[in-house]
Parts: C-alpha cells; structure tokens; sequence
C-alpha cells in the first residue's frame, strides 16, 4: 500500500510539472484569443487541464522515453549520494511490542514468556507527502465547492421574477444577440 502511495504521489508530482507549463501556455494567450474564441471554448480548455491533472496519464502508458546524456548520469549520481545520506539520517520512530512466546518441554509442560521489545521503524516521507497532498486537495475541493454555494445563493438572493413584457422582450433581445441559448436557473 505504502509502495503505492509512493507510485501514485511520483506520478502525479511529474505530470504536474509537464502540465504546468500548458497552464503557462494557457495563461499567456488568454489575452490574445480572448475576441477570436467563445467563454464556452475557454472554460472547456481550462477544463481539459483540470481533468489531466486529476488522472495520471503516465499509469496509461502516455510517457516519453529520454535517452540518458553524460550530464543527466551525473546528476543520478548526485541524487544517489543525497539518498545514500538521507537513509543513513533518516528519522525513526520506536514502537513497543509484547511479545510472547510458547516453550514445550520434554515433560509436556507449557511455558509461555512474555518479554516487552523496543522495534526502530523509519518514518517514510513519501507517505508524510501523500496525505500532505491529498489533505490539500480536500482542501482545495471544499473551498471552492463553499464559493460556489456561496455564488448560488448571491445570485438567488439579487434575482427577482420577470414579470415585465418590455423586460422579457429586451431578454430575449439580448440572448440572440449573445448567442445564449438557454439561461441558468
């Protein structure tokens, strides 16, 4: 499980950084496509990304192979030398177990020991970023899910019922000349 965790959290970690650069791409022609494409294609682009990010497309195969220069060996070496240190640094917790043990001697008799021992375990920082990474993304979820109930009882508190005719026509004016084909509710 924790192995997974590991996989999950890597492999998101390098789509990101692939995917914030479409993110810049996307934020600097915001501007200069802003007259020529509809709100509808834009919000559908932003959209695209944001599902991207939430599946791993590199578990799907959709990775690219880099061949190995003499500076990128360089460099495994240095990160090979960083881990080295950090498991020989890394931090552990200590966990006592009771343990007991079953003796049978010759005689048929049973004698059960019990002995309380001190197990050293390493704390996996992979593990701390997982769920650093999904509490941010529960987060994330909810206050954006607050502004948008928020924006729904704004828009419902300030609306009011047409009952108007010269305010329907002018509507309806309106929606053809934008192009909107159906109004929220």
């Amino acid at each position: 499980m924790i192995d997974l965790c590991k996989n999950i959290l890597i492999n998101h970690g390098v789509s990101s950084l692939k995917l914030s650069v479409i993110i810049i791409l996307l934020l600097l022609l915001t501007k200069p496509i802003m007259n020529r494409y509809t709100a509808g294609f834009r919000y559908y682009s932003w959209l695209a990304v944001m599902i991207i990010f939430l599946i791993p497309f590199q578990s799907l195969g959709l990775n690219y192979k880099v061949d190995i220069t003499p500076e990128i060996v360089k460099i495994k070496n240095e990160t090979q030398n960083i881990r080295e240190w950090y498991y020989s640094h890394i931090l552990e917790y200590s966990v006592t177990e009771e343990v007991t043990t079953r003796e049978t001697k010759k005689s048929g008799e049973v004698i059960l020991n019990t002995e309380k021992v001190t197990v050293y375990k390493p704390i996996d920082l992979f593990v701390i970023l997982t769920f650093v990474w999904i509490l941010g993304c529960l987060i994330y979820f909810v206050l954006h899910f607050k502004r948008y109930v928020y924006y729904k009882c704004t828009i419902k508190r300030f609306s009011v019922r047409i009952c108007d005719d010269e305010s329907t026509r002018v509507l309806e004016y309106e929606k053809n000349r934008l192009k909107i084909k159906k109004i929220c509710r």
